[in-house]
């Protein structure tokens, strides 16, 4: 089975992928590639699809209601309504307790924004201009910082800091995960924050593949369908992903 963790930049400098066969109740590296394109990126997604698998993105699958409905009615009737800041800025999966109190950056208000468009044109041409499902199975949103968040992983400083990534990977190690790169492997993992973050994207796809994701709460199903939700694993997960 395998899955590909994709940690996607407004440009194809920063985006990187990682691609995970997961045999034998291990997770084997196959492919860590960086400065993707969509071309590339949408070729890999199909081939992972068509093989049963799932991938993993790191951006926002959708803008929060409160934020696309402000937006209409200022551009149709000229009124703009007195909604908190918070609501235009925040989807509702982009609450701290929904993400193990990480909270990721705005996408209605912040650079992310940037992301999330090219997240959108990407999956349109992935589904062939079918409407797109924001929550699966073959494709669904993930955010790094709230999985190993949620995995209790001492990641702080991990995007500037290459030996923190390395300790990371014995962290995981140490958490049950089963995976074993080589030394060229390891070497091309930690280099780059955008090649951790697609590792932690392709092990996060895992946790939904596997269904050890913590669950959409019922009172927000709907709502998650239009604005994305972010799959965050489970406090315990590691050693349930072979």
């Amino acid at each position: 089975m395998l899955t590909l963790g994709i940690d996607l930049a407004s440009q194809n400098e920063n985006t990187a992928a990682c691609l995970v066969e997961w045999k034998d109740g291990a997770a084997v590296l196959r492919e860590l590639f960086d400065r993707g394109s969509d071309e590339e990126l949408v070729a890999r997604m199909r081939a992972v699809r068509d093989a049963g698998g799932c991938v993993g993105i790191d951006a926002p699958f959708g803008w929060p209601d409160a934020f696309v409905a402000a937006m209409t009615d200022w551009r149709e009737h000229g009124r703009f309504p007195s909604t908190a800041s918070a609501e235009l800025a925040y989807r509702v999966t982009d609450d701290k307790k929904y993400l193990a109190k990480k909270q990721p950056l705005s996408v209605s208000s912040d650079r992310i924004a940037y992301v999330a468009w090219r997240c959108a044109r990407l999956l349109t041409r992935f589904y062939e201009g079918a409407p797109v499902p924001r929550l699966g199975p073959a494709v669904v949103e993930v955010y790094p910082g709230a999985s190993m968040a949620s995995w209790n992983l001492a990641c702080q400083g991990y995007k500037q800091s290459e030996p923190t990534r390395k300790k990371l990977l014995a962290e995981l190690a140490a958490k049950g995960l089963r995976c074993e790169p080589d030394e060229a492997q390891r070497a091309t993992l930690t280099r780059s924050e955008h090649l951790f973050d697609a590792f932690i994207a392709a092990l996060s796809a895992r946790a939904f593949q596997v269904k050890r994701c913590d669950p959409i709460p019922e009172q927000h199903r709907a709502v998650a369908e239009r604005e994305g939700w972010i799959m965050v694993p489970g406090a315990t997960s590691l050693a349930r992903l072979g």
